[in-house]
Order: structure tokens, then sequence, then C-alpha cells
């Protein structure tokens, strides 16, 4: 498939995700990021449809609340994930992984949806800080986000000046290359 449509799929879940969520009168997410190769435009054609883009799911920590008024776990919040996004149309049902919930299409690919959680906290002169946590095995510290950014400064500084793109089309040819042969894929 091409980035449009891995894009397609990316909204169609989002937007399952939402009317999920919805339904159940659960919180909404503040807002989805795309991530990895997909945010980075370091996909490449896989000849076995082995593809994957990663959307993540940012919901603020005070809106994750459990049916008794405690603190979503890390698991509660992505069991309530993959149940709003699952709306019965899939072949294969949407699954919790240990740090995603992983939505499966026939064709081959799959959309991984990270959850994250927004925490805002005061520094030693009381200035607001937010940082985020992933729902993986407990709440961990953690930004996708960020590995993005590290990269597009990285391929901005390590390009030349009449080839913007030199890293990032250097990664895409190495991944190719490792997925030349079937015994290298793994």
């Amino acid at each position: 498939p091409s980035r449009t449509q891995m894009r397609e799929h990316r909204d169609a879940n989002r937007k399952r995700l939402r009317s999920g969520l919805t339904k159940a009168e659960k919180p909404l997410p503040r807002n989805f990021h795309s991530q990895g190769s997909y945010a980075m435009k370091t996909m490449v054609q896989h000849d076995d449809n082995k593809y994957d883009i990663d959307d993540g799911v940012y919901f603020d920590k005070d809106q994750l609340v459990g049916d008794r008024g405690g603190e979503m776990t890390s698991l509660a919040t992505r069991q309530m994930v993959r149940d709003a996004v699952d709306d019965g149309s899939f072949t294969s049902p949407p699954e919790v992984r240990k740090h995603c919930v992983r939505v499966f299409y026939q064709a081959g690919y799959h959309v991984d949806l990270p959850i994250y959680r927004k925490l805002e906290e005061k520094d030693w002169l009381g200035a607001s800080i937010a940082h985020y946590e992933l729902a993986s095995v407990s709440w961990k510290r953690s930004d996708a986000r960020d590995v993005t950014k590290w990269f597009d400064k990285q391929n901005e500084s390590l390009s030349l000046a009449n080839d913007s793109d030199q890293m990032r089309r250097i990664c895409k040819l190495l991944k190719k290359f490792a997925h030349s042969r079937p015994s290298w894929s793994s």
C-alpha cells in the first residue's frame, strides 16, 4: 500500500476509536500523532505486505479514571482503546499488545496504536512542565515524538546542502537491503 492508503487506514481507525469511545461514554483522546517510519518518511515497500503504521493516541491523565474513580491502569487503558476501535468489521479483531493495540488488515499489514497519557508537573520555580507516559506493562515515561524530532534534526544536519533528504534516503535504502532476503527480515 501507498502512504495515502496507510493514511486512510490511520484516519479510519481514529474515527472508529472516537466513535467507540463516545458510544461507551469514555474519554476522548486529546490528540493523535503518527510515529515511526510513517512520521519519519522512511517506509519502504515489502513484497509480503508486512507494513505497519504507528499512530499514537494521547489522553490527559486526569481523564483516565476507572469505574470506581481510581486511576486507570495501563492495561485497562489499552483494553478500553481496543474495545472502542473494534467495531466488529475486522476479520481478526484488534489485540492488546505489550506496548499498543494492534489492528490487523487482511492484506497483511497492521496499524499499531500506542497509548499515552499527558501529565502536568511543577518545576522548582512553579512553572508547569508536561511529560508523557506510554501504556506499557505499567505506565512508562516515553514519547515517540521525541525520536521523530531527533531524526528530523539529524537528517537536516547530516544531509548535504543540495540534498536535504540524504539521510532519510540512506535509511530507506538500508531498510530495503535488510529486507532483501527472507532470512534477514526477522
